[in-house]
Formats: structure tokens, sequence, C-alpha cells
């Protein structure tokens, strides 16, 4: 699946993103089950003649939708045509081009739009797939019946911040395609995570649908009930709400809550889809709390209208913990060899496309580099410049770990670089008065979210400097948001103070977090450099970093950074000179030399600044074409365009 998502991701980029709208996943025969109504980006192509089609990723099942998918309806499949209508797609082919534009969401029920809805549908349900009405209702699940009793559609209420926002509908037998009540789908919390809300325990259940959820509570219930009577809470169940397809990532949301509990048992569907989820939770999920339950048929609801309760619970209480020993077999090796080469590299800015070149080709994924350098040699603007990169260019979003500068430090540094312009040298007044023009506001914005309205990158404002704190909420990040990049800024300052063990345990949790594809930026100050012979400052080496030996031992890159803050000559007192010292697969030596424009911000190759002035500047942002710069007036102004005035 990540392959996939990957080339189809890539091929999108080719086209222009017009909107986001409802899946039609539910409509496309051969595609997993999705109830997003707000999750399906849509691209706009041109074929070779020149005539324009789309086609679509939904972002909530990770499913592509090809043009024949997207292009192709007819009166059976309501959603396609609803789409077709929006997109402005007939048989013919594209008859009006869609403006880009985001769809307003769904619409939130209100307390009387839900209260209306019980009082319409209600609790019975004549004991539809075994599951009682005690169930249904504390469940808060609806069941239509016909005149003759006969079951409709069952109505499952879907929840944000723990309130009733909409209710998914499946039309009996299995139709999800319709009938869906306010807003639903990945936005979602779990399926009956509301009414365990407040509950932390031994035990929390992970199943693959809502019918799942409802045969497992109540089996699980009826156990304890008979063993123990009402002494104890009854075991939490949920499940998804858009399908075991895209299961991770409503489970990665609700990480926080997940993790209250001692026990997390996954029990998806015994079959392809269900294993292929368990393994995608697995990469979410605190992985010394979960374990693995086998059902003995293909799934919980299966086993309740079998009439096989007891070895349903037999199978809950067996779940196995995950146990990984390490070991492969040579029948393994070349698809790891092709994983390894396929892996898409962390490029550098390009002002350092020498030292990238060593590299070849960038950063290699499940590795830790270090960045070596003393006080004041103008790692922070080469930092912020490598942070900035992989806001719009990295292949997950990264994650800051300040320990040096604030929020809102961070913030301006890279707005900076942004907008290129030094807003830290600006009058107060002026600062303000540019910061609220329309056009800068939309610029700043495409720095703190993308397309999807999604953060482009993490902060951890870290203080108290607590090594074992900072880990947890990096793994915690890491399983929540899915950021794999990971810059700790200054580690040196989370380490000072520590002793040898504490140092080369962490190093070891580096060693060990990076196996799961992530990687490891780690800032390290020098211990302080005796004068040499001439009372100049000697040059550094990678085992100057301060703390244990382990730090650069255990790098695939160390980089060296040094600057001659203090001489006359303003170029070379802009300048920082960089070694790479080790290079995992590369070549080692001299890198370049990195020259820092102070009112622009802009770095640049110091000799690519010497031969062509002021090269040609990188994009931006991600966009194909850039913002419209106007004033309130109408009127393009030269000053307004940032740099020197």
């Amino acid at each position: 699946m990540a392959k996939v998502k990957k080339e189809f991701k890539e091929e999108l980029e080719s086209g222009v993103f017009v909107g986001n709208y409802h899946c039609i996943a539910n409509e496309v025969e051969g595609k997993d089950p999705c109830s997003s109504s707000d999750a399906l980006s849509c691209y706009e192509k041109e074929d070779s003649e020149g005539n324009l089609f789309y086609d679509a990723y939904c972002r909530s099942c990770c499913q592509p939708f090809s043009k024949s998918e997207v292009h192709t309806f007819d009166d059976s499949t309501p959603l396609k045509q609803e789409l077709a209508d929006i997109l402005g797609i007939a048989e013919t082919g594209v008859v009006n081009k869609k403006e880009k534009t985001y769809k307003p969401k769904s619409v939130a029920l209100t307390k009387e739009q839900v209260k209306s809805m019980i009082k319409e549908v209600g609790y019975d349900c004549n004991n539809y797939r075994g599951i009682s009405r005690e169930t249904c209702r504390f469940f808060g699940t609806l069941t239509k019946l016909d005149k003759k009793g006969n079951v409709v559609a069952r109505y499952y209420p879907e929840t944000e911040d723990y309130k009733v926002t909409g209710f998914a509908c499946r039309n009996h037998p299995k139709d999800f395609r319709y009938g869906r009540v306010g807003r639903t789908g990945s936005k979602s919390e779990l399926f009956g995570q509301y009414f365990f809300r407040k509950v932390t325990g031994k035990y929390v259940l992970l199943v693959g649908g809502q019918e799942d959820t409802l045969a497992a509570f109540q089996m699980l219930l009826e156990n304890q009930q008979k063993r123990y009577g009402d002494e104890y809470l009854p075991i939490p169940v949920v499940s998804p709400t858009t399908g075991e397809g895209s299961a991770y990532k409503q489970i990665a949301a609700q990480y926080d809550w997940l993790d209250g509990f001692d026990n997390i048992i996954l029990g998806f569907d015994n079959d392809d889809a269900g294993k292929e989820a368990t393994l995608k939770a697995l990469e979410v999920l605190p992985k010394d709390k979960v374990k693995i339950a086998l059902w003995s048929s293909k799934d919980p609801n299966k086993m309740l209208l079998d009439g096989k309760e007891n070895q349903f619970c037999r199978d809950f209480f067996n779940a196995k913990p995950v146990v990984d020993d390490g070991v492969k077999s040579s029948s393994t090796t070349m698809n790891a060899i092709l994983d390894e080469l396929g892996t898409e590299r962390l490029t550098l800015p390009p002002y350092q496309h020498k030292m990238q070149a060593m590299m070849g080709g960038g950063i290699l994924d499940c590795t830790i580099t270090n960045i070596i350098a003393a006080t004041s040699t103008g790692k922070t603007s080469h930092v912020n410049n490598d942070v900035y990169h992989w806001i719009f260019h990295a292949p997950s979003p990264p994650t800051i770990v300040s320990l040096e500068a604030t929020e809102g430090q961070w913030g301006v540094d890279l707005l900076s670089i942004h907008l290129e312009k030094n807003l830290r040298w600006m009058s107060d007044n002026d600062r303000l008065e540019y910061l609220q023009k329309p056009y800068i506001m939309e610029k700043c914005n495409q720095l703190w979210f993308n397309e999807m309205g999604e953060p482009r990158f993490y902060l951890v404002d870290e203080r108290d400097g607590d090594i074992h704190k900072m880990e947890k909420t990096l793994e915690k990040i890491n399983k929540k948001y899915g950021s794999k990049i990971f810059v700790i800024d200054v580690l040196s300052d989370a380490l000072a103070g520590t002793d040898l063990d504490t140092q080369q345990r962490h190093m070891k949790w580096q060693k060990m977090f990076i196996k799961n594809g992530n990687r490891i930026i780690n800032i390290l100050h020098t211990r302080k450099q005796p004068p040499s012979k001439d009372g100049k400052l000697a040059p550094i080496n990678e085992y100057d970093a301060a703390g244990t030996g382990d730090l650069v031992r255990s790098a695939a890159y160390n980089i060296l950074l040094e600057r001659d803050k203090e001489s006359n000559d303003n170029t070379v007192r802009n300048s920082t000179r960089v070694r790479l010292p080790k290079c995992r697969g590369g070549i080692t030596g001299e890198a370049g030399t990195w020259y820092y424009d102070f009112n622009s911000r802009e770095c640049y190759d110091l000799d690519d600044y010497m031969e062509k002035g002021t090269p040609n500047k990188s994009p931006r942002t991600i966009e194909e074409t850039p913002v419209e710069m106007k004033t309130d007036d109408g009127i393009v102004y030269e000053e307004d365009f940032g740099g020197d005035e």
C-alpha cells in the first residue's frame, strides 16, 4: 500500500489541485469502503490531445482513483454522479472547467437534530445480527425498521470532541453508499469511544467495524456478568468509522486516549484485509502495550451469530503480545534491498548542493545526523534553512525539539526565511502593517498549513530538559502525527549535567527509534576550544562534540560548521566553512562554504555567490504559481516584494 501511495502521489504532483470532496470508494468496484465526506482530493490533468480530465486520491482511505473511475458514472452511482456534476464532467468529457475551490465541510448535527433522529428511528432492532436492544442503546446505535419489522438500515453515531456530529449509515444488508446524516468521516473519533471517554484501565479492544464493536462488547459483558455480576465496569470496545483500510489514521489520532490503557488488544477481521490493517495499526500504537487477538472465526459478529460466545472470550484473553526477534532469512533480503534503494532521500536546501552531492543525493532514512559547531558559528541560520526546506520538500512533516529557542523565536526565523524579509529589523509599526497585508497573510498561511489544512511541521517547546520525557514525546508525535524527521536543537543542552550511563542509554534509544524509518538530526555544541599558537581557535573535529563519544559514533553523518566571527572582512565574517568527516555511503572532506546575507536572511554557496552574484532563488512554496501579490488598492508596488527597501 505504501509504495502505491508514493507512486500515485508523484503522479498527482503533475496535476492541479482543485478541491476536496466526498469519497466515491463505495461506488468503485474493488475499493475498500470509505464514508469520508471531505477527504477526496481531485486533480485536473490534460491528456496528450489537450483534453481536460480528473483523477483523485482519498486521504482518508488512502486509495487512488483513476480517470476512468472518476469519469464513469450512471444512475446507480449517486455519489459519483454528484461529484461529476460538481466537477463539470459529462459523458463527452469535461464540459465546465472546475475552478480551484474547497468544498465546505458537512454541517454537524445540533443536539435537537440528534434527539429528533433518535425519536424518529429508535433503538428497537429485533435482535438484528444478534445484537440486543440494550447493546444498541448503550452505543447510541439506531435501527430503522419497516412496517413489518424488517431492518432497513442501521445508523451509527460519530463524534468529534465527544459531541455527536452525525450518523454513518449501513443499508441492509451491507450498503454504505447513501443515507449518512450530518458530518461523518476520518475526523471522527473511534466508534464507541464517546461512551468510554473517561475510562482507563486494564483492557481496550479494537475491532474492525461497528457491528463487530456491538457484538464484542455484548459477549464480553455477558461473560463478565456471569463471573462477577456488576462488580466491574465493562471492557471498552471501539472500532474505526471509515473501514479497516484507513483504520490506522483514526487510531493514530486517538493515541492519547488509547495510551491510557495497560493493554491494547487488536482484533481486526481474520482475513487478508484485517491482517494488513493490523500491521498498519502496529505502526501507530505503543508496541509495548499491544496484543493481538486471533479470532477462531472471521470476526466477532460472526462468532456471536454462530453461538461461539465462550470461544470469543477465550480468544480475547489469549491475545498475545507482539514479538519480533529480529531474525530474517535470505528469502526476504531482495525485497528489503529494493525497499532500501527505493526510499526517498531527505534533500537539502539548494545552497548546500555540494554536501548533498557528497552524500549521494541527501540524507538516508533510518539515520542519525549530527550538526556540530561551537557557539556563534551561524549554525542556527543554517539549521533554520534546513528545516524550512524540509517543511516543503520532506516526505513527512518535520518536528523540531527546541531546548534553546522558544516557539515564537523559531516562528520568527522561519517566517523571515519564508517572506525573504528580516522581520526583526523592522519597526513595530512597519512590521504590523506589513504582516496584515492580505497577500502576506495568505503567504504566511502557506507556511503553516498544507493544501489539506494540516500542519506543515510540529514543534516541541521543551524547557525542563527531561530526556526520558522528550523520548516519550517524540514516540507519540511519530505515532500520532506521522512525523519521521526530528531535529533536536540542542541535544547538548538536554544531556548537560547527566551521567555517562544516561547519555549512552539515550543514544541506544535513538538507534532503536530510527529503525522505523525515522531520521534524527542532532544539533551539538562543542567543548571549549583552546587557542592555537597564533591566538586563533584551532579547527574542530567531530570528537570535540560535548558529551559521550557515542554521539558521533552512532551517526551516519557528522557535519562540522566553523566561522571566523571576528574577521574584519564582511564576506569572511558571514561565511561558514563546512566539513563532512563522516558520511555513510558517501564522500568525506570539505563540503563547501555557505554565505549568509543579513538583510534578506538568504544563504548561498559562497562560490556560486562570488561567481554569479545573487543566484536564482529556488521556489519558496510547493505551489506551481506564486501568490498573487496585490495591495488593497489593487496596485502592485515593487517594495512590497520583500528584501531591501
